[in-house]
């Protein structure tokens, strides 16, 4: 039967059925014919028909990275809830964690199959982000903040630091971290790529500016640190200024106070390869890839293709058991600030929306410094 027999059967016009099927202004006399010619035929609007008329599916695609995950099951539980009130269908994407079915399943969604997707997110990479691109309906991405998009995402940086200073504040003190892939922006890597950087706590200035302290040095199995046997062991980061960008991205930089340290500015050529004193302050506009080597075995390497910045210990005696941590930009690289001192290293990129911290131990005296692929601009600090 189709809506214009239904019609005549219920004896109202083909704009009634429609507007009550569609939840439009109807009398109750033509309601309740309507609901009744409804309950002797069992007539049902076609869907093919709608969505051809209409193009809409009343089909939101609901992509999730584990089935057997509690909250990831408590989330789309929610979502069908609002859905079906909203009478619209549910379609379940599982990718098993697995990044290429993930990519995939956007790339299917994408054409014109659902009015709209809900991705259940984990992690982004470069094919991530050019699908996302891509679509032309309306995505939320729930579970982590990703710049362009409306997102629906836990606090976990002040989540991590209230669950710390909870601690601290019953005497521990020696806090231990479990947690997942650092790749996992959101719970894995919500503060620093490094490998030193933990238990970070912050204040409001005076002036109203959110400060930031860490420390590093933590040790695990892996690794050590030989300042122990000159009786110390941990260090303190430099102040981090905590900022938002427009997208509401956290931005991580030192403290303008530092640049009152800085001495006379030297502007080392693109290859040039300069000694320069422990504690020092490099900044760098890059345009594309680059490799910063510090005390001839450590290497930052950038590759402008995926947007990955590699920080890497090339010689086992400046690393103390220390090998290779790396961070995935959400934008090209195009800002580099990296300072250091006798035993640690911060690196800051794009303006302090990556941050590589590591503690390292370079032979005494002058420390080389060689930036090949931009110019910079070189202080030694006053620390």
């Amino acid at each position: 039967m189709n809506i214009t027999a239904f019609a005549q059967y219920a004896g109202v016009s083909k704009a009634a059925v429609s507007r009550y099927f569609n939840g439009g202004y109807l009398s109750a006399e033509k309601r309740a014919q309507i609901a009744a010619a409804v309950e002797a035929t069992g007539y049902r609007p076609s869907m093919q028909a709608q969505m051809l008329r209409t193009r809409r599916t009343r089909q939101i695609g609901v992509i999730m990275p584990r089935l057997s995950s509690e909250s990831c099951a408590r989330m789309v539980e929610g979502i069908s809830r609002v859905l079906d009130d909203q009478n619209y269908q549910l379609l379940l994407i599982n990718t098993a964690n697995d990044n290429t079915r993930e990519v995939r399943a956007l790339d299917t969604l994408r054409h014109d199959t659902v009015d709209g997707i809900i991705l259940i997110a984990t992690m982004f990479t470069p094919e991530h982000h050019a699908v996302l691109q891509s679509l032309h309906v309306p995505v939320v991405i729930v579970g982590q903040q990703y710049p362009g998009f409306s997102c629906v995402f836990h606090d976990d940086f002040g989540a991590a630091q209230a669950a710390t200073a909870h601690m601290l504040q019953k005497g521990r003190r020696k806090p231990g971290y479990l947690g997942v892939t650092l790749l996992d922006k959101a719970v894995g890597l919500a503060l620093d790529d490094g490998f030193d950087y933990y238990a970070p706590q912050s204040f409001a200035a005076a002036d109203g500016r959110r400060i930031q302290f860490g420390w590093m040095g933590m040790p695990d199995a892996d690794y050590t640190n030989p300042t122990v046997e000159y009786g110390w062991q941990h260090c303190l980061t430099l102040p981090r200024v905590l900022t938002q960008d427009g997208n509401g991205c956290l931005l991580q930089a030192p403290a303008a106070e530092l640049n009152a340290l800085r001495g006379e500015a030297r502007q080392p050529a693109d290859g040039e390869t300069v000694e320069t004193d422990p504690c020092f302050d490099l900044t760098a506009s890059p345009a594309g890839d680059f490799v910063l080597t510090i005390a001839n075995g450590l290497t930052l390497t950038y590759t402008e293709a995926d947007r990955t910045c590699t920080l890497r210990f090339t010689d086992a005696a400046i690393a103390a058991g220390r090998t290779e941590r790396k961070a995935v930009l959400d934008a090209p690289c195009r800002s580099l600030r990296v300072v250091g001192d006798a035993s640690s290293l911060e690196i800051f990129l794009n303006d302090g929306a990556a941050v590589l911290s590591t503690r390292y131990y370079p032979a005494a005296g002058k420390v080389a410094v060689q930036l090949c692929g931009a110019g910079s601009t070189l202080y030694s600090l006053s620390i």
